[in-house]
């Protein structure tokens, strides 16, 4: 008798809340970080990012046919951010260095944040003409001032093929879902140079010391070879959580780094689910991998 009405009682709650698994246990459904697969396979959590000093501290990808996007003409960079500290200019990811041993430039694109006005710290999305150019020959500049401290997802997006023929149809900044692009007076170039350069997030140089390094936390970094819709940026955006697969957004993607999160990532290497190769961790302890996510 006592079985039988114990058996009500779960089918009672069962049918008052599905998340009741046939266990008789919660499910994880709705835990701050974690979303169910759609298969029902294991859960997608976010737990980890990579926390850089500003000081020495990077991660990089040798140069890589697959991330030059020359033929396409084409990109989208994306990654969520948080800034811990003020500094001019830091360097958010790029294909550009600057080789301060002998005075070198190399690299067709750089996406960084800089001080503007003392206090008001923007993003800048710089393109390219000549591999071996100083200044950039276009440049585009975000309308979205940074709050220090705080998460914000941010996408680089170029489009040498577009038919507007303006700066800001070329190249657009996004933050947290929506277009922030102000155009500068330079013209965007209608072609991504293959230059051969290192993929660096957190710095930009390289020679007898590296400069404009990020300060602050780098997490979900995403690349294609593509130009990303609005509606596509928006939906990676994901309302503010991290999205459980960009290739639900985009297939192709030739990066995707969890950033601590995936099984064999260490401060030292860091697994690509992309088409290119894994990263490294330049000048990173294991304590950089820190509990401090979007």
């Amino acid at each position: 008798m006592c079985r039988k009405y114990l058996y009500l009682l779960l089918l009672v709650l069962v049918a008052c809340d599905p998340a009741w698994g046939a266990q008789g246990h919660r499910s994880e459904r709705g835990r701050p970080g974690t979303s169910r697969n759609q298969g029902g396979g294991t859960p997608f959590i976010n737990q980890f990012s990579v926390d850089l000093d500003g000081t020495d501290e990077l991660v990089e990808l040798s140069d890589e046919e697959n991330l030059e996007c020359d033929t396409e003409d084409e990109m989208t960079f994306c990654a969520w951010i948080k800034v811990d500290e003020w500094s001019a200019i830091q360097t958010v990811a790029g294909k550009k260095y600057y080789n301060l041993g002998d005075t070198t430039y190399d690299g067709s694109w750089i996406f960084q944040t800089i001080l503007k006005s003392g206090s008001e710290l923007w993003l800048k999305f710089s393109i390219y003409e000549n591999c071996g150019d100083r200044n950039a020959a276009g440049t585009v500049g975000s309308g979205y001032q940074v709050t220090i401290g705080e998460w914000d997802f941010v996408c680089a997006r170029f489009d040498g093929d577009a038919s507007g023929g303006g700066n800001r149809d070329k190249a657009q900044i996004y933050v947290n879902g929506t277009e922030y692009t102000q155009a500068d007076s330079d013209t965007v170039p209608v072609d991504l140079e293959n230059c051969g350069s290192d993929l660096s997030l957190g710095s930009w140089a390289t020679g007898s010391d590296l400069v404009r390094y990020f300060n602050g936390h780098m997490d979900e970094v995403y690349m294609w070879c593509d130009a990303l819709t609005a509606a596509q940026i928006n939906t990676l955006y994901n309302s503010g959580a991290p999205i459980e697969d960009p290739g639900t957004v985009q297939s192709g993607y030739r990066v995707w780094l969890r950033m601590g999160d995936h099984g064999s990532d260490s401060h030292t290497s860091f697994n690509n689910a992309g088409t290119a190769s894994d990263f490294v961790g330049v000048n990173l302890e294991a304590g950089d991998i820190v509990a401090d996510v979007p």
